[in-house]
C-alpha cells in the first residue's frame, strides 16, 4: 500500500512540474530545411553530394517535441547518378530554455530506398536521425540552426545480366550523411 501511495505521489509531483512549466513557456511550431549536406562516397573522389528534405516539429510548452523528418541525398559525378531517400521518420525531441533554446532530438523510420540504379530493388531497411539544435526567439518568431545526422540501412536485391545469364544478388548497404539545417519557429 505504501508503494502505491509513493508512486502516485511521485507521478502527481512530476505531472505538476510539467504543468507548471507548460504555463510559463510558449508552445512552438518549427520548420527545418537542410542548408548544406556533407558525406563521403567510397571509391569516388569526384562525387558531389547534395541534400533535400524538411522537418516539422511541434514543441509543447514544457519542452517535449513531436514531429517528422524527411531527408534525401543525391550523389552525382560518378559513373551513375543516384539518390538515397531515408523516407519519413517520426521524431521525438526535448528543448531546454525559453528565449534561447537548445534542442536534442532523435527519430526513426522504416522506408528508406535508393533511386536511380538500374536493376536495383529495395527489399527492406530502416532509417534514423539525430538532431542538435539552437534557437533564439525574437518575440514570436524563432530562428533555428541545427546539425542533423541521418542514417539509412537499406536491404536490396540487384539483378544483372552477364553473357546472356541473369544473376540476382542480395545485400545490405549502410549510408549516412550530415546536414546543417536552418529553420524558423513560431511561438504561441
Amino acid at each position: 500500500m505504501f508503494k502505491k501511495i509513493l508512486v502516485s505521489l511521485f507521478a502527481f509531483s512530476f505531472a505538476s512540474v510539467l504543468t507548471i512549466n507548460a504555463a510559463d513557456d510558449p508552445s512552438r511550431f518549427r520548420i527545418y530545411y537542410p542548408a548544406s549536406t556533407s558525406a563521403t562516397v567510397s571509391d569516388c573522389a569526384t562525387c558531389t553530394v547534395t541534400g533535400e528534405g524538411y522537418s516539422l516539429h511541434y514543441v509543447f510548452g514544457f519542452g517535449l517535441g513531436l514531429g517528422m523528418t524527411n531527408s534525401k541525398t543525391s550523389i552525382t559525378g560518378g559513373s551513375t547518378d543516384y539518390a538515397i531517400d531515408a523516407g519519413s521518420m517520426i521524431d521525438v525531441s526535448y528543448s531546454f530554455g525559453s528565449d534561447f533554446t537548445f534542442t536534442l532530438g532523435y527519430g526513426v523510420g522504416s522506408s528508406p530506398k535508393i533511386d536511380g540504379l538500374s536493376g536495383f530493388e529495395t527489399t527492406g531497411g530502416s532509417s534514423s536521425n539525430s538532431l542538435i539544435g539552437l534557437g533564439y526567439n525574437f518575440g514570436g518568431i524563432e530562428v533555428l540552426l541545427g546539425m542533423r545526422s541521418v542514417n539509412a540501412s537499406i536491404e536490396y536485391q540487384q539483378t544483372f545480366t552477364f553473357s546472356g545469364m541473369t544473376f540476382t544478388q542480395t545485400g545490405k548497404t549502410d549510408n549516412s550523411w550530415l546536414t546543417t539545417d536552418i529553420g524558423v519557429g513560431f511561438t504561441f
